[in-house]
């Protein structure tokens, strides 16, 4: 395990050597906007080299096993409202074309144009976050109702429960996209599938939105999913 996280860390090190270099030297291709300039630019002024190091290693293990699994998800909901996946294919079909267009590919400047199909992606994080928990250090003393909760405490911190909060969500344990294109306003903690505070969690949370309205986009523009019934794996809160 110690050689395994070294040979990462020594991997991860190599790459952001090769960048700084790169960005110093001006060189062809330095000038990209990617994710580790964006981190680069932030260590310039806040973030320690460990730290960068750390918010890097946090996307590499965090990015392929959310992607996946919120890519299940969402197409467990879409076979389970058929109505929800034919707003999803007709707004494919409006961006790309119907279905037997020739150029029928999607390319980045389309990828906000899928409005709906990122509503749909939000709703799936919110029932379905990758995340089921995160932990909190309290500093003092907090007197929370009835519980008094000691500094140095650890709290966890169950996501779901925290979407899924009647008092902050109507319906709550309703699928329903539609919720994030009606102009309701929804606190930053409240809505919260890869934690929230920091840098790194901000910019996952973005970027893993973006990846799976491109990914999923693709996937439905060349695929046909029909309406199955998976009442038995629904998920329950109890």
């Amino acid at each position: 395990m110690n050689a395994s996280l070294g040979n990462v860390n020594a991997l991860i090190n190599t790459i952001i050597a090769e960048r700084k270099q790169a960005r110093v030297a001006d060189a062809p291709g330095s000038d990209a906007k990617d994710l580790l300039d964006i981190l680069l630019n932030a260590s310039e002024k806040d973030l320690s080299p460990q730290y960068l190091r750390d918010e890097i290693v946090t996307f590499m293990g965090a990015g392929h096993e959310t992607t996946a699994t919120t890519t299940m998800w969402t197409l467990y909901e879409l076979c389970r409202h058929p109505e929800i996946l034919v707003k999803v294919q007709q707004e494919i079909d409006g961006i790309l074309g119907s279905p037997a267009a020739a150029d029928r590919v999607i390319v980045y400047e389309n990828i906000n144009k899928f409005e709906y199909l990122t509503a749909v992606i939000k709703e799936t994080l919110r029932l379905h976050p990758p995340v089921s928990m995160i932990g909190r250090k309290n500093l003092e003393d907090y007197q929370l109702g009835e519980y008094t909760i000691r500094k140095n405490s650890m709290i966890g911190i169950n996501l779901l429960a925290v979407h899924t909060n009647p008092a902050h969500w109507t319906n709550p344990w309703d699928y329903r996209p539609e919720r994030w294109l009606d102009g309701t306003k929804i606190h930053p903690f409240q809505y919260i599938p890869f934690s929230a505070g920091n840098l790194s969690t901000h910019l996952l949370t973005h970027w893993l939105t973006h990846w799976l309205t491109h990914l999923l986009a693709h996937l439905l523009a060349l695929s046909q999913v029909e309406e199955i019934v998976l009442d038995s794996v629904s998920p329950t809160w109890n």
